[in-house]
């Protein structure tokens, strides 16, 4: 697999001997180790910060079907299909619909705008 390429230049043709292209070479290699190991800690730290929203929000939502399942004597399972059929017809996600009911204790009836604006600023 290509990484990347390695230019080196010289003021006169023929300036690089067999002991400089061997040496550009380890370079080379050395360099491309390194990409590689940055590239693959940029997608941990992706998978990682995905893992901790994932986290987050089942947290939320479990807190939601816990709310429902007192209030309206649901069991778990009818508790999930509620914020479901919530997040379907409001068209907004899952984990919106239980923030808002774990928020204000009532599902939402639309999309909670002004939520979404906070939200989006949280997480810069």
């Amino acid at each position: 697999m290509t990484i990347g390429a390695l230019n080196n230049y010289a003021a006169a043709p023929g300036s690089f001997g067999e002991t400089e292209v061997a040496v550009g070479h380890e370079v080379a290699a050395w360099v491309a180790l390194a990409v590689g190991n940055a590239d693959m800690i940029a997608r941990t730290v992706e998978e990682l910060a995905g893992m901790r929203a994932a986290m987050a929000s089942r947290a939320v939502i479990d807190q939601a079907k816990g709310i429902l399942m007192e209030r309206r004597k649901l069991t778990e399972d009818q508790a999930f299909t509620e914020l479901s059929l919530a997040s379907q017809n409001l068209n907004i996600k899952l984990r919106d619909v239980a923030d808002e009911l774990v928020r204000t204790g009532a599902l939402p009836e639309r999309p909670p705008t002004v939520r979404r604006t906070a939200r989006l600023a949280d997480r810069k």
